[in-house]
């Protein structure tokens, strides 16, 4: 129990989706209903929040209701905005559960995680479930599951196969690796390849030149370039969107993005120091759009859980104000900068890797209300930054160290 327990738990909730999109694909493969796979989450985070209690009541730990006062915060927060927004009040419930299953869980288990060479052994199930749950992909005759979804739960299990070949060199983790990086090119999803490829930067720059490693840049490489010139399958070179996308020059732009994020700091500019809440993005687009003729149809359409800021310094802005927002990023630099400066070696690596992950997700996409990554980096930060305990570990190339 303990530790590894609440570790084992943490990796499993850092992959809930990808074991929601196992299970939806195996019930279909099957010929199950795949509507059945949706208490597959519910399961799970039952599972969780029982051993959460238990470890609660049953640990001997000082200071073990710690963690409990991000709940306790964020709890306050939402429930100004409950107050507040009353015509989205069933909406802001949803966002509250929702960031208790993503965020909080994901933050109390993590905030006793030590950065070892044993975390990655952790992700070997999912591994496999990533490349089983590939294989029903391209088995399928239909549309079933979302493709971006797919995508952005694989990736996790990509970026760690990278860390265990460079380390095993075992020839099952390369073939993974390859075959891994063509699903996701396949899946056409420009936010996952965006965090791969920096993340593969980041690691051939802080990693020492081997064999190993040029064999996964080089393999990835030709990989990603074979999936694209012949997606899918060998049809026409032009019809895939990425090809499509990029000739024509609008690879790189996002107007509904832009056209969101103008709109939410027009209205932040208007008052700079106002504090609106959380969800306030939220309410200010679905109250400004909804319904609306001269909005494009697509943005009236996506309702409270779909219209958000989709970047988070402007998320963060709307919610808090200039002032409030400012403090918030200058106590997160220095936090980070703080443990970069701490770690060395592949410990630095990892902690790149998923800073990298985590803000080139949040700059276009997600919340950080609700992203579990987010939350994961968050309690490893506060963890190193408070107790100051690394694992020792040759493969980290770093020493046991307290504040």
């Amino acid at each position: 129990m303990g530790l590894k327990t609440k570790t084992t738990f943490l990796v499993l909730l850092i992959n809930v989706s990808l074991v929601e999109e196992f299970v939806m694909y195996l019930f279909k493969f099957l010929g199950l209903n795949p509507l059945l796979s949706n208490y597959t989450s519910q399961i799970i985070y039952i599972s969780v929040i029982a051993y959460l209690i238990f470890d609660l009541v049953m640990s001997k730990k000082k200071g073990k209701y710690k963690s409990l006062s991000l709940l306790i915060l964020m709890t306050i927060l939402f429930s100004f905005s409950y107050l507040k927004y009353s015509q989205f009040r069933p909406e802001i419930l949803t966002s509250y559960r929702q960031f208790f299953l993503s965020g909080f869980l994901i933050y109390y288990f993590s905030v006793d995680l030590l950065i070892s060479k044993k975390i990655l052994t952790y992700f070997r199930p999912y591994i496999y479930i990533s490349i089983i749950t590939s294989v029903f992909y391209l088995l399928s005759n239909s549309d079933l599951g979302n493709q971006m979804l797919l995508a952005y739960s694989i990736l996790p299990s990509v970026i760690v196969l990278i860390f265990m070949y460079l380390d095993d060199r075992k020839i099952f983790n390369i073939i993974a690796l390859l075959f891994l990086t063509y699903i996701l090119f396949l899946l056409e999803n420009r936010g996952s390849l965006l965090i791969l490829s920096v993340s593969v930067l980041i690691i051939i720059s802080y990693t020492k030149m081997t064999v190993n490693k040029i064999i996964v840049v080089f393999g990835m490489i030709f990989t990603g370039l074979v999936t694209i010139l012949f997606l899918p399958f060998f049809e026409n070179f032009f019809d895939n969107r990425i090809l499509s996308s990029f000739f024509s020059g609008q690879y790189f732009k996002d107007n509904t993005r832009l056209f969101l994020w103008k709109e939410i700091l027009s209205d932040s500019l208007g008052n700079p120091l106002r504090f609106n809440g959380v969800l306030y993005d939220r309410v200010y687009l679905v109250s400004r759009f909804t319904n609306q003729t001269n909005t494009p149809i697509y943005i009236q359409q996506e309702g409270f859980l779909g219209l958000y800021a989709h970047n988070f310094f402007i998320e963060i802005i709307s919610h808090y104000g200039f002032l409030i927002s400012l403090i918030i990023f200058i106590l997160l630099v220095k936090l980070i900068i703080g443990n970069l400066r701490m770690t060395k070696g592949k410990a630095r690596t990892i902690y790149l890797v998923l800073l990298s992950y985590v803000f080139l997700n949040l700059m276009i996409s997600s919340s950080y209300l609700i992203n579990s990554l987010f939350w994961l980096f968050i309690g490893i930060s506060i963890n190193l930054k408070t107790n100051g305990i690394y694992s020792k570990d040759k493969y980290l190339n770093i020493k046991v160290t307290r504040s």
